[in-house]
């Protein structure tokens, strides 16, 4: 289960989404916030990143994906760190100053439990 072999024993974890927010599980509305809620549960460090690019094809946005986005991200929003990037550059630039700050967290809550 791809579960026990990822949010089990990651310590921090990096979700992205552009267009679609994935299918659901049965336990969650897609997998990947059903790997996101069950590393939240085991207090690890969640980043989650939306992409606001442009689609490459021809093919307008699907509406219902674009609101269940929305609807995580008003939920999520509140409780753990995410951002919205528009280009690489932008995104590069975010997980950067991100991941440094939750290293730190992740160093010092590992130093304490020594």
């Amino acid at each position: 289960m791809i579960n026990r072999q990822f949010a089990d024993r990651a310590d921090i974890v990096l979700a992205i989404f552009w267009r679609r927010f994935g299918s659901p599980t049965g336990k969650a509305s897609s997998g990947t916030k059903e790997e996101i809620d069950r590393a939240q549960r085991r207090h690890k460090k969640v980043m989650v990143y939306f992409s606001q690019r442009p689609a490459t094809g021809k093919e307008p946005p699907d509406s219902r994906e674009q609101a269940r986005m929305e609807r995580f991200k008003r939920r999520y929003g509140r409780n753990a760190l995410y951002g919205i990037y528009g280009s690489v550059q932008e995104f590069q630039s975010a997980v950067r100053k991100d991941l440094a700050l939750v290293m730190r967290e992740v160093l010092e809550t590992t130093r304490k439990k020594r």
